[in-house]
């Protein structure tokens, strides 16, 4: 029997996907809202997510749709796909414009705890965005970008390390560090500290961060197209796939929000990385210019989805000389634009929630819902998708697509690039096998192909 090998890659795809730049924020929730509602948010946020995620991959396996506004336009009409396409762009424009603060305060905090120099935030930002950021944008190439994209789960997990690390450290003195004018002392909030008011304000501003926190609407369907295999074990393996990452992506959300909670206390602030900035330690300075290095280099990923939604707006072909040109206005509207919010909002958080309160309920919730109404529908007209076809035989593992739903921006070679990985990790296996094992039955494997 032909060996299968495609679980694991795709949920690795799916898991940086999911843990980026939300990472550094989950501990200011759980300061805010306190251990028990943050953990009542994530099992609501985790089981809202593998109810509507089964209904939704199903139903891009029947449709065959190549993205999410596809699926949209198939399954209710053109004018909500095209609302949809906005939100997406909306919640592309809070992506860039947080990896804007996130790169100047890692910048910034570097420079001034190493070299001792204390750096203008507006002018860090400003030479990100346009020295750094736009010349990327101006790529007509992603090939070298996605290339390094695809191990950018490295340094999100040595972030998550050092957090555990550092955690475990000093708990037992309950002292982080001391520096000129106080110290940096454990405490972890069972409860919110504001009024009941507030408290419940909080609480449901939160529900679409967490939400966003475990998006991979856009990236599934690209999947159920690229995986090798019939669309009936495709559609198995992209759901064990995603299972697995939001199990992992929890594990690491609440690991580094309770401990990055209990570790700075009162002083901790909505990116965590900024928080140890008072400690001066230089390890925490090198891994805050890592992650600034990781979201250098998705910010041209980010925003490219937004430059081919434009130009297919203009009814023009990207590959043409109009439509490079409309690529780059693009580019100059929406760096500037995001520059100019950076300078005046210095907290991701706040901007992660403004922009996923504004598209989040049609994005988040209300296409999902309506995917699962039309979905019995749906699937009475595709049933023969459901069918075997003995010809397709060979499948990728799971592992092909939990490393494709970790990386942080999916793309036509990410799946090919998974698949790689995934042989060199775990081996090829034979395929040269008798013919008569083609025929024999099926089924999904961790690991082998």
């Amino acid at each position: 029997m032909v060996k299968q090998k495609q679980t694991v890659s795709t949920a690795l795809t799916m898991l940086t996907n999911m843990v980026g730049s939300a990472l550094l924020s989950c501990s200011f929730i759980v300061n805010k809202l306190g251990l028990v509602l943050t953990i009542v948010l994530y099992l609501i946020t985790i089981v809202f997510n593998l109810f509507i995620y089964k209904y939704y991959i199903d139903l891009a396996h029947y449709t065959q749709a190549s993205s999410y506004r596809e699926m949209t336009e198939k399954i209710i009409s053109k004018r909500v796909s095209i609302a949809l396409e906005i939100c997406i762009i909306i919640i592309y424009f809070a992506v860039i414009t947080a990896n804007t603060i996130i790169s100047s305060s890692a910048v910034i905090g570097f420079m001034q705890n190493v070299m001792n120099y204390q750096a203008n935030s507006y002018l860090v930002k400003a030479i990100i965005a346009l020295g750094i950021a736009f010349p990327l944008c101006l790529l007509k190439s992603l090939k070298q970008l996605t290339k390094i994209a695809s191990i950018a789960g490295v340094p999100i997990f040595i972030t998550v390390i050092t957090i555990m690390v550092y955690f475990f450290m000093h708990v037992g003195s309950g002292v982080l560090c001391e520096y000129d004018g106080g110290q940096i002392s454990y405490k972890l909030p069972m409860w919110p500290n504001a009024d009941m008011l507030t408290s419940v304000l909080y609480f449901f501003m939160y529900i679409p961060v967490l939400q966003g926190n475990f998006t991979c609407h856009t990236v599934i369907p690209s999947l159920c197209q690229e995986l090798q295999g019939p669309p009936i074990i495709k559609k198995k393996v992209v759901y064990t796939s995603l299972i697995i990452t939001i199990f992992i992506a929890s594990f690491i959300f609440l690991s580094v929000g309770i401990m990055g909670a209990a570790m700075f206390g009162d002083s901790i602030s909505d990116n965590i990385i900024k928080s140890f900035k008072p400690c001066k330690w230089i390890w925490a300075d090198i891994v805050s210019i890592i992650f600034a290095c990781v979201v250098f280099i998705g910010y041209p990923l980010a925003v490219y989805p937004i430059q081919i939604s434009i130009v297919t707006f203009a009814k023009k072909d990207p590959a043409t000389k109009q439509g490079y040109h409309i690529m780059i206005l693009t580019s100059i509207c929406f760096i500037t634009l995001q520059m100019v919010v950076a300078m005046f909002m210095e907290s991701i958080l706040t901007i992660l929630s403004l922009f996923s309160s504004i598209s989040g309920i049609l994005f988040y919730f209300m296409i999902p819902l309506l995917f699962y109404v039309k979905y019995p529908k749906i699937k009475a007209e595709n049933i023969e998708m459901d069918q075997f076809k003995q010809e397709q035989m060979k499948v990728d593992p799971v592992m092909v697509g939990v490393l494709s739903l970790l990386v942080p921006a999916m793309n036509d070679q990410t799946v090919q690039r998974m698949r790689t990985l995934s042989k060199i990790i775990f081996g090829v296996a034979n395929e040269t096998e008798n013919q008569d094992s083609i025929k024999k039955c099926r089924t999904m494997s961790m690991f082998r192909q």
